[in-house]
């Protein structure tokens, strides 16, 4: 959910305005698609004192396959051997699917051709 509803949520909840008109309002703005779910939830955290518009700290497992050790350790399987597929280098690193070919992407700006990794160039 964008902040901006948050904030208008929180606006018309201390108004007195029902979930149900903050729904049909914030449909009607078309800033974007917004569940009725989701303004139910906002509307009882904001009925239960909550002030802070912004999203709660996730709890979990941390995204940490963008790590400096990982990008190093895909930088040297490529240069080690150009004609590694993605997939075996995430077998050789024991990463997640698509973690090394994130890193591949959009960290080191590298696209696959046939058979090798490449600097991908923008010009």
């Amino acid at each position: 959910m964008l902040q901006v509803q948050q904030i208008i949520i929180k606006l018309l909840s201390t108004e007195s305005v029902s979930c149900v008109e903050i729904q049909h309002t914030l449909q009607s703005s078309r800033m974007t698609i917004c569940y009725v779910h989701n303004v139910f939830e906002w509307c009882a955290r904001f009925h239960d004192g909550r002030q802070s518009v912004g999203d709660d700290v996730r709890t979990g497992s941390l995204h940490a396959a963008m790590t400096a050790d990982n990008m190093s350790r895909v930088k040297n399987c490529i240069f080690k051997d150009r004609c590694l597929k993605v997939c075996d280098t995430e077998v050789e690193m024991s990463q997640g699917v698509g973690s090394v070919k994130k890193i591949i992407q959009y960290h080191f700006k590298f696209c696959k051709l046939p058979a090798r990794c490449v600097i991908f160039s923008s010009a």
